[in-house]
């Protein structure tokens, strides 16, 4: 018998097919529902990333089905505010390069506002930031930012630059992947530059329009940057509908002897496979993914952690020694995570947080609530 959180994933997954592939709805896994179980499962979408999907898959139900109305009507709000939001973000998207395209300076936007052109209502995925590329150019890009008003965060990053522009977070990256302290990173950042080298010979990024990648670079960056959030346990069913309704629209594009040397090489092959399984099982689309190696154990644990997100616990001893016995047993937690991705050696790691604490001693006893 599925336990309560299996069977409220199983709507959840229901309702995402019907809305993104055009599937019809599944009625008999609604029947009974009362507004209580509809709260809990729009409240369940909001957690993994996909509110105004799972509305669009719940109208789509045969009338008795749908949430009670009020409830409908108190939700299409949020969903109205959540394509405000979108629309602006993609407005501000064009305003940027516009501004970088008077430098000549071509601009490429990967991640949130290049996945949401895949699915049916671009508007209807979220995202957080604007993430953008300027070819080696970032340092030219901050002044030019700056200069048309946008406000530098006190947060930053050797990864990217981040700015606030109009109320849209804007991160603008030098490096396109956590490429420090770990040389496999390194590799596969070089891996994405050439790719993003032989698409400017293929096709011409004119400065001052919005640019996204080309499927094959996006394969394999989208796969690297999902990989540091699975080890993490921050990887969300948006994400594998991005990874879905991706090999729906452009499998035929990906190179997948390259990509799955690449990612082989990094040992990252595993996790690539055990994704690309899971968003076909759950969103219906196994005939269309990619070549994979069957790693049942690491599927099971993929799929509990995007079922049931759970964190690391929070800290409840607020004393000088408890916040110390807590942080470094937090610390050993994320290392073993990250250690499977990165490579980094344990001595390696202690020696970068001490001089990390060196550099913001305030950050010693600090914990985020």
């Amino acid at each position: 018998m599925n336990t309560p959180e299996e069977q409220r994933f199983t709507q959840l997954l229901s309702l995402v097919r019907t809305a993104l592939f055009d599937r019809a709805p599944e009625t008999n896994r609604f029947e009974g529902m009362e507004q209580k179980d509809w709260e809990e499962l729009l409240d369940f979408a909001i957690q993994q990333g996909v509110p105004a999907i799972v509305f669009d898959g719940a109208k789509r139900l045969p009338e008795g089905l749908q949430p009670p109305f009020p409830l409908q009507m108190a939700w299409e709000p949020a969903i109205e505010r959540i394509e405000e939001i979108y629309r602006h973000r993609k407005a501000v998207a064009e305003e940027l390069a516009g501004i970088m395209g008077q430098a000549q300076i071509p601009m490429l936007v990967f991640k949130g506002l290049s996945l949401s052109e895949l699915f049916p209502k671009p508007a209807h995925r979220e995202f957080c930031d604007l993430d953008i590329y300027l070819f080696g150019r970032q340092k030219e890009g901050d002044r030019l930012l700056k200069k048309a008003g946008a406000k530098l965060s006190e947060h930053q990053s050797y990864k990217h630059s981040v700015c606030y522009y109009k109320n849209v977070m804007i991160e603008n990256h030098a490096y396109l992947i956590n490429v420090i302290h770990s040389k496999k990173f390194q590799i596969l950042e070089k891996y994405l530059l050439e790719i993003l080298r032989k698409d400017a010979l293929l096709r011409e990024v004119r400065p001052g329009e919005v640019s996204f990648p080309s499927a094959r670079f996006t394969a394999l960056f989208f796969t690297i940057h999902a990989i540091q959030h699975l080890c993490m346990g921050k990887f969300v069913l948006r994400s594998y509908c991005d990874w879905a309704l991706f090999l729906h629209a452009h499998r035929e594009e990906i190179e997948a002897v390259e990509y799955r040397f690449i990612l082989k090489e990094a040992d990252l092959l595993a996790y690539a496979d055990a994704m690309t399984i899971l968003a076909g099982q759950w969103l219906g689309l196994e005939e269309e993914g990619l070549p994979v190696e069957r790693n049942p154990t690491l599927e099971a644990r993929l799929r509990s952690q995007t079922m049931n997100l759970k964190s690391y616990p929070v800290c409840t001893n607020r004393s000088v020694g408890g916040r110390l016995l807590y942080k470094s047993k937090r610390f050993i937690f994320r290392y073993r995570q990250k250690r499977v991705i990165y490579g980094q050696s344990l001595g390696s790691a202690i020696g970068n947080s001490i001089l990390h604490h060196l550099k913001h001693p305030f950050s010693i006893l600090k914990i985020k609530a």
